[in-house]
């Protein structure tokens, strides 16, 4: 981090980071404010990428991952993505429980249209948070793969939500 706050201090091979550091800055600021051992590995990780990779991954598998920090996490990503021209290529939140539909809401809102995997597996999510998941899903225009199993949908909000991305061919959708 001392890297983001004193751009003079880096030195040697640290120089070809400087700038992907940059670019996820406000992710990884906030990445360390959320402070669970997934989030600070995932922050450091981000802050290793080199220049030339203009793309990242935000995994956050049982994370802990609540809705207080998602509304960070959230605005963290708006940013990001308004400012920088970066992609982000994978966005999990599988196995974060405590995670509820307001959370859930505010980090789908956030999301670019062309992430190309989303996971949200085993976070206890409900037909309400099916209905969310559906209008995402409909404004993706870049999604491969969508595995959201292992939560609490009905199968008539499964096969809506399996249905919702037909207009993206080849997508794998595990619900």
């Amino acid at each position: 981090m001392a890297s983001i706050l004193c751009p003079l201090t880096v030195l040697g091979s640290q120089v070809k980071y400087l700038s992907n550091t940059l670019k996820t800055a406000r992710i990884i600021f906030t990445l360390r404010t959320i402070n669970s051992e997934a989030c600070l590995s995932l922050a450091r990780k981000l802050e290793e990428q080199p220049t030339w990779v203009h793309s990242y991954d935000l995994i956050l598998r049982d994370a802990g991952i609540s809705d207080d920090s998602s509304f960070l996490l959230a605005l963290a990503i708006k940013e990001t993505h308004w400012v920088q021209n970066i992609h982000l290529n994978i966005f999990s939140i599988s196995y974060n429980r405590e995670l509820t539909i307001v959370g859930l809401v505010a980090l789908l809102e956030s999301l670019p249209d062309n992430v190309t995997e989303f996971g949200a597996i085993n976070c206890y999510l409900n037909g309400a948070a099916g209905e969310h998941l559906v209008s995402f899903i409909s404004r993706s225009n870049k999604l491969k793969v969508i595995c959201v199993e292992g939560n609490f949908f009905s199968s008539a909000m499964a096969s809506k939500i399996s249905m919702s991305a037909r207009h993206l061919p080849g997508c794998l959708i595990v619900v």
